[in-house]
């Protein structure tokens, strides 16, 4: 299950930073993707920041899942695609937001978002390991998970396109990167929804 892959990755990338051992970020990642893609999400009973909710178990589509944070810069450039992208799968897609932030820091960014996306807020203590309703998270902002309706993560990535303040990239060029990408990945889980439908 996923909570057991958190527990491991945490394990794996605080025995790094307390070894001092020189990992670099393609190594990190692959050994976190290859841990977590495979593996199943558990039950989940989300609270939006409506007070709504939105459980795992009830699961009709795949589900797009990412987790956000108001101060990661890439989260925000991605946010027109996100949009764009959530309104024209919103038909074979789930999309689920998890944010770093409590239920008032939520509330004041959900104008920014499509109603189509499920924004739910962190309200633990801990910012080290987030955890929403049992889904355990440790990870760089923003962390993506694609899931098949049946709860198996078959891809994983991290990051996103966004302009930086020297500007090499342009916000057109940011937002055609954040679309295309999600995209790919979207019609890959949709790829592996038909397999599973078979």
């Amino acid at each position: 299950m996923l909570s057991d892959v958190s527990y491991e990755i945490t394990s794996f990338t605080d025995s790094i930073a307390y070894s001092g051992t020189k990992y670099n970020t393609l190594e990190l990642l692959n050994y976190i993707s290859l841990e977590i893609i495979g593996s199943y999400i558990d039950e989940h009973n989300f609270k939006d920041y409506k007070g709504g909710r939105f459980k795992t178990s009830k699961l009709k589509k795949p589900l797009f899942i990412e987790v956000t944070s108001s101060n990661c810069k890439p989260c925000k450039a991605e946010i027109p695609a996100l949009n764009k992208i959530a309104k024209k799968y919103k038909d074979s897609v789930d999309f689920l937001l998890l944010y770093a932030d409590n239920t008032k820091k939520v509330t004041s960014l959900s104008s920014n978002y499509s109603d189509v996306i499920y924004l739910i807020p962190h309200e633990g203590n801990s910012r080290k390991t987030l955890d929403f309703s049992g889904f355990k998270h440790a990870l760089p902002y923003p962390s993506k998970y694609y899931v098949t309706s049946d709860k198996k993560v078959v891809h994983f990535s991290l990051g996103g396109y966004f302009m930086p303040e020297k500007g090499k990239i342009n916000k057109k060029t940011a937002d055609s990167l954040n679309f295309s990408k999600l995209e790919s990945k979207l019609e890959f889980l949709l790829s592996q929804e038909k397999i599973i439908e078979h």
